[in-house]
């Protein structure tokens, strides 16, 4: 099992808490503490709606930005599991799950991506897609202060809205692209209804896009925001264990 946590690496007490859970339930774990650095670089874009470029060629700068952080994520895992399975051959046969918390929720797709065929299942927790909206929606936005967006001109709606749907013409690795890759999939998503940090209608929107891509979703949606969708998560532990046992046998469950 690959885990990957969200941004700065919390909540700590939260993931601790699933890491042993998991373990105790013989799941070998694999827990990467963050993303890599470049995830949270400061990027700046400057935005000119009069620009003869609008808005194709800063929805294209933008697209390649985060497809880089995106598979940096990604390669990130890859290397981390090739590791492992140098120090560990005998694990290289058990099923792989994926489990991604917010900002590692946001890339799971694109982390499956890389490596579709050794993945059989993942666990999504607070995360979504079209990350250029998030990052324009998000209330972490300005705490975290990864990417700055500056407009030469007023922008209207239309103007908003015209780059995002370049963006995402433009994207690659975007999730809601990569949704594609676990298609047949069974996949487990968790959700805050009033989720302002992942905004809660990108998680929908993630959850649209792999039904659409014929992943088998369990959705689950709860009255809460980002912090208190995690803060509370141990109650849902037996709810993912039973979800897990579901879709794979324990070891010590074969004949």
């Amino acid at each position: 099992m690959y885990k990957r946590q969200g941004l700065l690496g919390t909540p700590e007490g939260t993931l601790s808490q699933l890491t042993r859970s998991l373990t105790q339930n013989d799941w070998v774990v694999l827990r990467m503490v963050a993303q890599p650095s470049r995830f949270l670089e400061r990027v700046e874009f400057t935005i000119d709606p009069a620009s003869p470029g609008f808005p194709g060629a800063v929805a294209a700068s933008i697209a390649r930005t985060f497809d880089e952080r995106g598979a940096e994520c990604a390669f990130a895992a890859q290397a981390a599991f090739a590791f492992l399975l140098r120090e560990r051959p005998e694990l290289k046969d058990l099923p792989r799950v994926a489990i991604g918390f917010s900002g590692g929720a946001m890339t799971l797709p694109t982390v499956v991506a890389r490596e579709p065929d050794d993945y059989a299942a993942a666990i999504i927790i607070g995360g979504g897609c079209d990350f250029w909206l998030m990052t324009q929606t998000s209330n972490y936005n300005q705490w975290i202060g990864a990417v700055h967006a500056t407009w030469t001109n007023e922008a209207s709606d239309a103007d908003k809205r015209a780059v995002d749907k370049a963006y995402l013409r433009a994207s690659r690795l975007d999730s809601y692209h990569t949704a594609q890759a676990l298609a047949n999939k069974p996949v487990l998503v968790m959700l805050g209804d009033m989720d302002q940090a992942v905004p809660a209608p990108l998680g929908e929107l993630l959850i649209a896009r792999l039904e659409k891509a014929g992943a088998k979703v369990t959705p689950i949606r709860q009255s809460v925001g980002h912090e208190a969708l995690f803060m509370t998560l141990p109650r849902r532990f037996a709810t993912m264990h039973a979800w897990l046992d579901e879709h794979f046998l324990r070891a010590n469950d074969v004949p």
